[in-house]
């Protein structure tokens, strides 16, 4: 449960709170979306009426919230950082543990509409977005006895182009990854598990993603890492889309059938010495043909001043 003390100091941050049922993440009030406020007055009054409640901050408007799952098979710790080794690292911004040992980190997006989501990378990467019309449990919080807990107190930082690509669920895996001839120390992790991810999107088999990343490791890692680091980020890299294969097109050859037949209107060239109109003559209809027929050799056949070309 959360004090009156408590509730009004996050109020007094602009977060716009309603109150939870105790010890739960249940809301106490019906239509919570419209009725959420940073009003000292209306907060005071919910919290004398539910003194032991727990404190919602709505989500949407200006705030978004990263909520990272560490419980059951769920390991979004583990998920966000291997996503950042692919895009970059996301802002140090005001940060909550939850009791199960995971985190909610807050930032602030300019009124852009950010949409609820859960497993927002892949299925149970344990990473959820609440955005327009969700809300998170606050800080001071408890249930089970244990406290949500301000472990990076901190205005909510904005979010950068980072933070909006996580919370669309999008990965930058690049298909065209080169490995480095050696990979020093330092860039080891990152690099192995890009290359494992650039293997997955081209659609190789998870076998041999497997095969080639230890082979990177131990031919080019210097030191190599040990095995089990290997299948790790091998095994992470799976869990995103696996991407079609390409194969090399076959080539079928052209057959030429009588559509190829060409008729063209050619002028014809004739002798000067042979007694009829000179070439160009008015009379003569059409354009002339090329002294050099181009290869293949085409039989030209004569009929009322035209010529019909046909490929052999």
């Amino acid at each position: 449960m959360a004090t009156l003390e408590e509730a009004i100091k996050i109020a007094k941050q602009h977060f716009k709170i309603h109150p939870l049922k105790p010890n739960t993440k249940l809301p106490y009030l019906q239509g919570w979306q419209n009725k959420a406020t940073d009003n000292l007055e209306q907060v005071a009054s919910w919290w004398n009426t539910y003194p032991n409640a727990n404190i919602g901050i709505a989500t949407g408007g200006n705030l978004v919230v990263i909520d990272v799952d560490n419980k059951g098979n769920k390991r979004g710790s583990d998920a966000l950082g291997d996503w950042c080794l692919l895009n970059g690292e996301i802002p140090s911004t005001l940060t909550v543990r939850t009791p199960t040992g995971g985190y909610h980190y807050y930032y602030m997006v300019n009124n852009r509409n950010i949409k609820n989501g859960v497993d927002v990378l892949f299925k149970e990467c344990g990473i959820d977005i609440r955005g327009q019309g969700g809300y998170v449990v606050g800080p001071y919080s408890e249930i089970d006895g244990l406290r949500y807990e301000v472990i990076k107190n901190t205005l909510p930082k904005p979010a950068n182009d980072n933070v909006y690509a996580l919370c669309d669920g999008k990965a930058s895996i690049n298909e065209n990854f080169i490995l480095p001839d050696i990979i020093e120390d330092g860039i080891r992790d990152t690099t192995l598990f890009k290359y494992a991810c650039s293997l997955q999107a081209k659609g190789y088999t998870d076998n041999e993603i497997l095969d080639l990343t230890r082979k990177a490791n131990s031919e080019r890692c210097n030191p190599p890492k040990a095995d089990s680091v290997v299948v790790a980020k091998v095994k992470s890299a799976l869990k995103y889309k696996k991407g079609k294969r390409q194969e090399k097109p076959t080539t079928i050859p052209k057959i030429r059938t009588f559509a190829d037949i060409e008729e063209r209107r050619w002028h014809l060239r004739v002798p000067e010495r042979s007694g009829l109109p000179a070439s160009g003559s008015k009379h003569l209809r059409g354009q002339c043909p090329p002294r050099r027929l181009p290869f293949p050799v085409r039989r030209c056949i004569y009929r009322h001043f035209y010529y019909i070309r046909i490929s052999v």
